[in-house]
């Protein structure tokens, strides 16, 4: 599983990790000028390229509008489906790619749709069964769950999708958009009906549980796992407070608080770093460390507020 990971982090839209890392090991063993001058410019048209096929799988033909492909590759291996992680980050890269002054006005132009849609795909996912709730992975590209055998559930995919799209919901408030907001985002009705307020809820009664990381390899308890759990429920009670769900917004932070003391599991082991997963119980057995890159990727897939954590920060230095 391992090695069909890897190609999907290199090949899909939802993580260019293997890609970043290789172009940082470049830049690093520049050895002259004039390398640089000839390597600029290549990544300059390497970032337009990237843009465009980025939006390429989103909604391409053969899907349902707003799904969110993890590479058009179908066959050894095939990823064409919808990975409810992958899909959270790369619609949180395109959310910044509206404020950036790179990318052409015609990509400009089909961010809303592109949201909305994304939303839609969403509602679908959400209101069709799976045996495990929201904590289904992977989707197939007309929406249904994928019905095969994989590990689940993957209870970081509701988190990181309520924090995009709780980004996205400031931002149409702010623009004067409440009516969509509350229609198809977030509004205080239980059962929840809206789809912030479907993976919020989820999210808030099922942390505790165990669940597989974002390698789909180990089911437990995982650092990642929580901390992009936490975000979400610190945005998302931000938003129900702005849309007067006072009652849900302190349920919300007093979970997030409950994540607070259940990080510090992965920091108080008697190792000097951060453990990124625990009380392992079902997948693979060898990764006794505890060291994974996840680690890291969950500090970068947590900024971008008041709430977010950084390695400097003393409830993590000092463990480190």
């Amino acid at each position: 599983m391992l090695e069909v990971n890897l190609e999907r982090y290199w090949y899909g839209t939802g993580g260019s990790i293997l890609r970043s890392l290789f172009l940082i090991l470049l830049v690093l063993t520049l050895k002259s000028v004039s390398f640089a001058e000839t390597l600029n410019p290549w990544m300059e048209k390497q970032y337009t390229t990237s843009i465009n096929n980025l939006f390429k799988n989103m909604s391409p033909d053969g899907t349902r509008p707003g799904a969110v492909i993890a590479s058009p590759s179908r066959q050894n291996p095939d990823y064409w489906f919808h990975w409810v992680r992958d899909a959270a980050l790369v619609m949180e890269v395109v959310s910044r790619l509206d404020q950036s002054t790179k990318v052409p006005k015609s990509i400009k132009a089909e961010i809303p749709m592109t949201f909305r849609n994304f939303v839609d795909f969403t509602h679908i996912n959400q209101t069709l069964y799976s045996p495990v709730g929201l904590g289904e992975p992977k989707y197939y590209v007309d929406g249904r769950p994928y019905d095969g055998p994989w590990g689940r559930p993957q209870n970081d995919g509701p988190a990181l999708r309520s924090l995009t799209l709780t980004r996205f919901a400031q931002k149409l408030l702010n623009e004067g958009e409440l009516h969509y907001v509350r229609r198809h985002l977030y509004n205080s009705d239980l059962p929840a009906n809206t789809v912030i307020k479907r993976d919020l809820e989820y999210v808030s009664h099922h942390w505790r549980e165990a669940s597989f990381d974002l390698w789909e390899e180990v089911k437990g308890q995982h650092f990642y796992t929580k901390l992009v759990q936490r975000s979400a429920l610190l945005e998302g009670a931000d938003i129900a407070e702005r849309l007067n769900d006072t009652g849900a917004a302190q349920f919300y932070r007093a979970q997030a608080r409950g994540l607070d003391q259940s990080l510090k599991n992965h920091l108080e082991t008697g190792r000097p770093y951060i453990v990124e997963n625990l009380r392992r119980v079902e997948g693979i057995w060898y990764k006794h460390s505890g060291l994974d890159t996840a680690t890291v990727l969950a500090y970068l897939h947590t900024q971008g507020s008041q709430y977010s954590w950084s390695l400097s920060d003393s409830f993590v230095a000092c463990y480190n």
